[in-house]
C-alpha cells in the first residue's frame, strides 16, 4: 500500500472515529498510539498531525473513555487498551448516544403540535423503495380491509406480499385489482384474498402506478414517470394521507372506482 493510500485510509479512520464520538485530536492520538503500542508525547507527535500541547488533553480524554492508559511518570506515558476492549466501549458509548437522543426525541415528539384544529395532512413522496414502504404500511396498519392496484408486476414486490400474508392471517379483508399474471398467481392461495382483473374499459390507460385504500380512512395514489430507470428517486410518485377529510373524500372517489372494476 502506497504513503499516499495509508493516509486515505488514516483520514477515513479518523473520520468513523469521530462518528463514534471522539474529537479530531482525541482519533489521531488513539491511532497513533495504536500504531506505536505505547509511547510519550513527543512520540505520539512525530507520528501524528496532533500538536504537542493538545496531546494531553487528547489523552486525559481518551483515558477517560477508558481507551488508552495513562503512567503518571517523567515524562508521561501512554498505552491503548486492547483493542477487544476499545471496541467494546466505543459500541456502548455509541449506543448508549443514541438511545439517549431517541429518548430525547420520544418525550418532545407533538409536544408542540397544535391540536386545536384537524390537520388536512397530504403528503408527497418520491422512489419506487420510499413509496412501496409506505404501502407496507398502509396494509400493516390496516385492521378491517385493503384494497391495492398494481399496474406493474414489477411493482408487487416480496415485502408487499409477505405484508399482505401477514394481514390475511389477521382476518383483514385483502381486494388486489391486477392483470398482471405474477401477481395474480402469487395470491390465489392466500385466504382472505380476492385477486380481480380489471376491465379494459377501466384500466388507468394514461399512466402505470399503484393505488391503496384501507378501513375507509387511508389512500395512496402513485403514478410512474416516463424514461426513468426504477432506481431513479423520481421514478414514482405518490400522494398519500391517513384520517383526515381529505382522505376520506378521496377514499370514497377511489373505492367507486374500484369497487366498480371488482362488480364488472
Amino acid at each position: 500500500m502506497s504513503e499516499n493510500e495509508k493516509e486515505v485510509d488514516r483520514n477515513e479512520a479518523v473520520k468513523n472515529l469521530e462518528e463514534l464520538g471522539l474529537s479530531s485530536y482525541e482519533a489521531k492520538t488513539f491511532i497513533a498510539l495504536n500504531r506505536l503500542g505505547r509511547g510519550t508525547a513527543r512520540e505520539i507527535y512525530r507520528v501524528s498531525d496532533v500538536p504537542r500541547s493538545q496531546i494531553y488533553g487528547a489523552a486525559e480524554e481518551l483515558e477517560k473513555k477508558g481507551l488508552i492508559e495513562i503512567q503518571r511518570s517523567k515524562p508521561m506515558k501512554f498505552r491503548p487498551v486492547e483493542l477487544e476492549e476499545a471496541e467494546k466501549k466505543l459500541t456502548q458509548d455509541f449506543k448508549s448516544k443514541k438511545e439517549n437522543a431517541l429518548n430525547y426525541i420520544k418525550n418532545v415528539k407533538s409536544d408542540l403540535l397544535d391540536t386545536s384544529e384537524e390537520k388536512e395532512d397530504v403528503w408527497t413522496i418520491h422512489g419506487y423503495e420510499t413509496v412501496s414502504r409506505r404501502i407496507r404500511d398502509i396494509i400493516r396498519e390496516a385492521e378491517d380491509y385493503v384494497i391495492l392496484s398494481i399496474s406493474e408486476s414489477h411493482l408487487f414486490s416480496r415485502e408487499i406480499l409477505d405484508e399482505i400474508k401477514n394481514r390475511s392471517d389477521e382476518n383483514v379483508e385483502i381486494h388486489v385489482l391486477s392483470d398482471q399474471n405474477e401477481v395474480t398467481e402469487e395470491l390465489k392461495a392466500i385466504s382472505n384474498v380476492r385477486v380481480v382483473k380489471p376491465p379494459e374499459s377501466l384500466k388507468r390507460k394514461d399512466v402505470g402506478g399503484r393505488v391503496v385504500v384501507a378501513d375507509g380512512n387511508a389512500t395512496l395514489l402513485s403514478v410512474l414517470s416516463e424514461n426513468k430507470e426504477i432506481q431513479h428517486p423520481e421514478y414514482e410518485s405518490a400522494i398519500w394521507s391517513h384520517k383526515t377529510g381529505f382522505s376520506k373524500v378521496l377514499v370514497q372517489l377511489i373505492e367507486s372506482w374500484l369497487e366498480e372494476m371488482i362488480n364488472s
